[in-house]
């Protein structure tokens, strides 16, 4: 796996994503998010593709394994795992477009991790109609193929959005795994 950060300063042990670490590349972020990632997809040798950004970390071991399972099945493109903040409650079970503004909203988000509220949406792998933008495996050929994140419309939000609607006009599926947590530290503020 490859890393690509902005951060110069970056601390993250080896143990952190599970030892499959090769090589860490500094790339100033000078553009958006969505043109960040797409330059770090760039540089992918290798079938798969985790767009992950830096206030994310795993906290439940197997969690890539996870993922890569669910990539591994015909037809998925994308897999995002649930997300949890510090606070223990759910930031997303995955996204939807809301009804009211219609524009991407996570799911099931303020949630506790444990609450089975209906439709159970926070505990059940299913397909996902959008995918959190926070943490996605891809895969890099179906990547490449639908033309990578559209960082010209979408430099910073909604390029998940997009590029999942791309992966589901192409046929393929996106998948939501509650297996897989991952933990999303709060954004420091100035």
């Amino acid at each position: 796996m490859i890393v690509v950060t902005s951060d110069k300063d970056i601390d993250a042990p080896q143990d952190l994503l599970g030892g499959f670490v090769d090589e860490w590349i500094y790339e100033p972020r000078e553009i958006g998010l969505a043109g960040f990632f797409n330059r770090g997809a760039a540089l992918a040798r290798y079938s798969s593709i985790l767009f992950i950004t830096a206030d994310v970390f795993p906290v439940s071991e197997g969690w890539l394994e996870d993922l890569v399972g669910w990539l591994s099945l015909s037809g998925v493109a994308a897999v995002s795992p649930k997300l949890k903040g510090e606070d223990g409650r759910l930031v997303s079970a995955g996204w939807t477009v809301h009804q009211e503004d219609g524009l991407p909203h996570p799911l099931s988000e303020g949630d506790a991790v444990e609450a089975l509220n209906l439709p159970f949406l926070s505990h059940t792998a299913r397909d996902a109609y959008l995918l959190d933008p926070s943490c996605v495996l891809t895969s890099t050929a179906v990547f490449q193929e639908l033309g990578g994140f559209d960082s010209m419309s979408f430099p910073e939000q909604s390029y998940m959005a997009d590029f999942c609607l791309k992966v589901k006009a192409s046929g393929r599926r996106c998948v939501y795994t509650p297996v897989s947590y991952t933990h999303l530290r709060a954004h420091e503020t100035e």
